[in-house]
């Protein structure tokens, strides 16, 4: 699903948490979009959300403790790389406020 600023692939339903990760990576480097954020749910409690990018001006790491620390969930990463858990009704406020930070 094409969003402001970045890629979301859904992968409820059929992608393990253990492998959203795996994922966002193999995506970023298979197809070369700027940024991708794969999302997943085993236990319809909590997303786990994994993302990748290769924009040389954002951080994502930042960008996910910033975004995390607004709706207080936890979440992390480094320049490149991150990830958070994100309770299932704060999902969509969560992709709004990734939106803001990555389409600037």
């Amino acid at each position: 699903e094409k969003r402001r600023g970045f890629y979301l692939v859904k992968g409820e339903g059929f992608l393990d948490e253990n492998f959203t990760g795996a994922i966002a990576s193999l995506l970023i480097g298979r197809f070369g979009k700027e940024t991708i954020v794969v999302r997943t749910t085993n236990d319809n409690s909590y997303y786990k959300v994994s993302l990748r990018s290769n924009k040389e001006e954002i951080d994502l790491g930042k960008i996910i403790r910033k975004v995390c620390g607004e709706l207080g969930e936890m979440g992390g990463g480094h320049k490149k790389a991150g990830g958070a858990r994100v309770s299932l009704q704060k999902m969509e406020d969560f992709l709004k406020l990734l939106e803001d930070e990555l389409s600037n």
